[in-house]
């Protein structure tokens, strides 16, 4: 029985140790789940404290900022206000600058200068008055308080009054010394270098303004006139000619007005004779001194093409080609269509593509000259202009075995000389739809169809790709009107026009 009791109380014991650790586990369980929300609740409590701290500094950081952009508002305020009071400033000075400078503002001026050195030796008489008291007040305590010296001897104080007055007539000496003496002539000097004194920041004023605005306009005059030089030089494509036409003097030009000019086409051999004076002064252009080289004469528009009456025939033209990128696929466009044109061509771009400028001939059209390098010719000599004739000689007679029949100045600007000098027929224009500015195939169209008239002369660029494109517009629109192409020569001779050498051509009604 004692086992058995002795067994059970082990079992009791036992089992009570295991209560016991549940109990403890379960504890145990609870205080770490406890820990875990609290650590958990502290996690949550510092992100809501971080958050809004975030917002806190997000806020200030807003503040901060508004308040660095009020001092730059208020900084900005201030300088305008700066500027405006300088503006004032100057204002002010130069209203008082031109009211000094009158005759008045001059009495006002002498006046001032008279009252302020009436005011100056006043002041230093002054000045002297009280140095003078200032002197005399030791002095005569000297000679007070002397003779209740017992100690001194006979006679002293006499001695000591000598040397005093002695000292004052040395002081005012040097004093008098001191003050210069003035005269009316230092006066009206003075006077003189105040008011200058006085002037001399409103005259500065007045010249800086002036400065400026002379670098002003000297520096958009410069700016205009290489501008102008630049594109005169490097923009053959972006500046074509612009020659308005003249509808008052195409008449006179257009029309033969005397007798012995319609025989000049019949007569070639004649031409020459007008460069080939020798006893006429050269060209006030010409800088060389000499007489102009002659050049060959031109071929002449003898033949008459077949144009029935009331037809209305035009001329299109072709400036600044060839381009070998652009041309040939133009040359098949008039191919296809059965058109003929003109083309004024660059010598440079000429002898770039000479295979297109022979094209140009095979296929049946004119091409002229249009100058070697797109220079404005009235800005060159006579010399310099005729030299540039003769290369196109030379360049034309190498690619096409001729002379080019006339000349297209460039930008359309001619004088006196220039028409002297290239000894040509000068062929404008008198209609131009600008397709160097606007690359728009469908505006360049609608331009040369709505500008179009009996005998006018097309002026166009094959250097253009939109241009190119526009051609099968233009022939159709205007065919379709009872147009009918034809070159400039044909032109003119179809109008019965002799080309004269130097004479200008607009159109050819």
């Amino acid at each position: 029985m004692s086992k058995k009791k002795k067994k059970v109380a082990n079992l009791a014991k036992q089992n009570a140790k295991k209560s016991m650790n549940r109990n403890d586990r379960q504890k145990q369980k609870r205080a770490e789940q406890k820990s875990v929300e609290g650590n958990n609740n502290q996690k949550r409590t510092s992100e809501k404290g971080g958050q809004r701290r975030g917002l806190v500094q997000g806020a200030e950081k807003q503040n901060d900022q508004r308040s660095v952009e009020n001092k730059d508002k208020k900084n900005e305020k201030v300088v305008k206000n700066d500027q405006r009071s300088v503006v004032l400033i100057t204002v002010e000075n130069l209203a008082e600058a031109k009211r000094l400078t009158s005759k008045e503002g001059e009495k006002e001026v002498q006046e001032a200068v008279s009252v302020s050195l009436e005011e100056d030796l006043a002041e230093e008489r002054r000045k002297t008055a009280e140095k003078e008291k200032e002197l005399e007040k030791p002095v005569e305590e000297e000679l007070t308080t002397e003779p209740l010296r017992e100690e001194a001897p006979v006679g002293s104080t006499e001695e000591k009054k000598a040397e005093a007055a002695e000292g004052i007539l040395v002081e005012e000496d040097a004093l008098e010394e001191e003050i210069p003496e003035v005269g009316v002539e230092d006066l009206q000097d003075e006077g003189g270098s105040k008011r200058r004194h006085k002037l001399f920041p409103v005259v500065w004023w007045v010249l800086g303004a002036l400065v400026l605005v002379a670098a002003i306009g000297g520096g958009f005059w410069a700016t205009r006139y290489f501008t102008e030089k630049a594109n005169e030089s490097g923009g053959v494509a972006e500046n074509p000619e612009e020659k308005p036409e003249e509808p008052e003097e195409k008449p006179e030009e257009n029309e033969p007005s005397e007798p012995s000019e319609p025989e000049e086409p019949e007569k070639p051999a004649e031409e020459p004779p007008a460069e080939e004076k020798p006893a006429e002064p050269p060209v006030e252009n010409n800088t060389t001194g000499g007489e102009l080289e002659p050049i060959a004469p031109r071929p002449g528009n003898t033949e008459h093409p077949e144009v029935v009456p009331g037809e209305k025939i035009i001329a299109l033209t072709f400036d600044d080609g060839p381009s070998a990128a652009t041309t040939p696929r133009l040359l098949d466009i008039l191919a296809g269509r059965g058109v003929k044109a003109t083309f004024f061509v660059l010598g440079n771009m000429a002898e770039r593509a000479p295979g297109v400028v022979q094209r140009e001939a095979a296929d049946g059209h004119e091409v002229a000259s249009h100058t070697p390098y797109h220079d404005n010719l009235v800005l060159l000599s006579a010399a310099q202009v005729r030299a540039q004739a003769l290369e196109m000689d030379r360049i034309f007679t190498n690619i096409l075995g001729t002379v080019p029949p006339f000349t297209r100045p460039p930008y359309g600007e001619v004088n006196g000389s220039v028409r002297e000098a290239l000894g040509q027929p000068l062929i404008m224009w008198s209609i131009d739809p600008k397709d160097w500015q606007d690359r728009n195939a469908a505006i360049v169209c609608s331009r040369v169809v709505g500008a179009a008239f009996d005998g006018a002369i097309i002026l166009v660029h094959d250097i253009h790709a939109t241009t190119v494109d526009a051609v099968p517009c233009i022939i159709d629109n205007l065919r379709s009107q009872g147009y009918e192409f034809l070159t400039v020569s044909e032109l003119a001779a179809a109008r019965d026009v002799p080309l004269v050498n130097g004479q200008l051509y607009y159109s050819f009604k």
